[in-house]
């Protein structure tokens, strides 16, 4: 809640836009563990270190010892979703970090778009993302640009991930279930909430307290504790 005050401009100390810019930036980097990427993504952990070892998609924070998580910023997050989605269309890995220097070059900021807008301190849940129309215009020139089969591919795949939203391989859980850079660092919550999708799996899945329990006391419906439980499992799985 404090990084957001500051965002804001309510912190301790008024800041000049260009501290509160840097400052917004940083938070929209986000924070995602390898575990988190690869459900997202689809990509096998071993086959995400073997990107990373390569230069094929670097985790800004590497891991330090053996077993220790990478943690990927937002944007490498989306990337890895990218580069699946490149090689199901048949494009060779080695040409894959080339496209994916194309997504940058051609849509700054892409990664934002593919989350819900927030509006007022809470996420809007049905609303199209900010910085969306910014992929919309690619996918408009690649189709009046067909001899350039990149920027087309490129464009498809950016639809692709527009659609799916923030979820990625997990998008059949975005009825109740949302991630966002600047919401909790990237923790799933039930959208519309506070609450940690997590949280609300360890109180029915340690006997704490029942799926009906939960929801009465948190002034949730049965179906989003199913469902934040359901999301849990998958993200494990």
């Amino acid at each position: 809640r404090w990084s957001r005050d500051i965002v804001a401009g309510k912190g301790d100390r008024a800041m000049d836009a260009k501290e509160r810019a840097e400052l917004e930036e940083l938070f929209w980097q986000g924070c995602v563990t390898t575990r988190m990427v690869s459900a997202l993504s689809g990509i096998s952990r071993a086959r995400l270190g073997r990107w990373d070892r390569a230069g094929v998609l670097e985790a800004s924070y590497p891991s330090s010892r053996p077993g220790q998580s990478r943690i990927y910023t937002w944007l490498e997050c989306c990337k890895a979703r990218a580069a699946a989605k490149l090689l199901a269309r048949g494009l060779p890995l080695r040409e894959v970090k080339r496209a994916l220097d194309r997504i940058d070059a051609e849509t700054p900021q892409w990664e934002r778009a593919l989350v819900q807008p927030i509006r007022g301190r809470r996420l809007v849940p049905g609303e199209g993302a900010a910085g969306s129309e910014a992929i919309t215009a690619l996918r408009m020139r690649a189709a009046d640009c067909s001899a350039d089969e990149e920027l087309k591919l490129i464009a498809d795949v950016l639809g692709e991930l527009l659609a799916e939203g923030p979820l990625g391989d997990l998008s059949r859980y975005s009825d109740y279930v949302t991630i966002h850079p600047l919401w909790l660092t990237n923790y799933p919550v039930l959208t519309g909430t506070r609450l940690e999708t997590a949280l609300v799996a360890v109180m029915c899945g340690k006997g704490f307290q029942s799926v009906r329990e939960v929801a009465d006391e948190y002034g949730l419906s049965v179906e989003q504790v199913e469902r934040a439980v359901e999301f849990e499992k998958a993200l494990a799985a």
